[in-house]
């Protein structure tokens, strides 16, 4: 790939609003994770005729993705393991839906999704990799979430006034911070390098600041931009638990993606 040699993590504004954080191997031969994670032996049965050569390639040296669809519904894959001592890394992926309950509360719907070319096995094993790690009793989620919380508690403290914290509020301006845009991507979207960056944030907030500042019946900002990796469901999603039936441990919903 021309746009950077020995790259490891890209953020990409897919759309207003929208946003995607690929970690990816710096080079298409280097050892680790291909596509996600996902065994070799699916990933050979991808249908990848809705993509390009380019995007193709991104997906195949793309280790983790993070992505954000305004306002409320968010994605994660990447490779994970549910016993780290027997078991290698398997592709997970994840949906999420958020819906604000009153001040301070927030309502998350987690989903946890399988390719249909997954053998029982396979699918299995995503599940539990998936329910370990990003679920309201994995490790990772209560990792991240304690984060979140003291980050503003902290900014408030005495500690931060006798230290003397400045916060950098030039954000985006030329010469501030060290990423910066990436003027070879092959993609849609605009590309920054690192991902250690705040524009896809700005990103998001722009696009509801412009929406709240919006006369009664607009619709709202347009977009020219297309999707960074055409991955549209064709197929509707399944519940891993129908409304009114009883929980299980063991349900595993299905989606068909473009490339499985």
């Amino acid at each position: 790939m021309p746009f950077r040699e020995n790259m490891m993590g890209y953020h990409i504004q897919a759309a207003p609003g929208h946003s995607l954080s690929f970690s990816m191997a710096g080079d298409p031969d280097e050892p680790g994770p291909k596509f996600f994670g996902f065994p070799e032996d699916l990933a050979a049965t991808f249908d990848t005729s809705r993509i390009s050569e380019h995007q193709l390639d991104i997906a195949r040296r793309a280790r983790v993705m993070v992505g954000n669809v305004f306002p409320n519904f968010s994605m994660l894959a990447l490779p994970m393991t549910e016993d780290g001592s027997t078991h290698p890394p398997t592709g997970i992926v994840t949906i999420r839906t958020r819906q604000p309950k009153g001040p301070g509360q927030i309502e998350m719907w987690n989903w946890f999704l399988a390719y249909k070319g997954m053998t029982p096995e396979q699918k299995e094993r995503s599940y539990r990799a998936a329910l370990g790690t990003f679920s309201l009793g994995g490790a990772f989620e209560m990792d991240d979430t304690e984060p979140w919380i003291t980050v503003g508690r902290t900014g408030r403290s005495v500690a931060a006034e006798i230290l003397d914290f400045k916060l950098n509020y030039q954000m985006g301006m030329p010469g501030i911070g060290i990423s910066h845009k990436v003027e070879d991507w092959p993609g849609p979207g605009v590309s920054y390098w690192t991902r250690f960056e705040e524009g896809v944030q700005r990103n998001m907030y722009r696009y509801y600041a412009t929406m709240m500042r919006a006369e009664n019946g607009e619709s709202g900002p347009r977009s020219s931009w297309t999707r960074v990796v055409d991955r549209t469901c064709h197929q509707p999603l399944t519940r891993s638990r129908p409304r009114g039936a009883p929980r299980s441990t063991s349900a595993t919903p299905e989606v068909v993606w473009p490339g499985g």
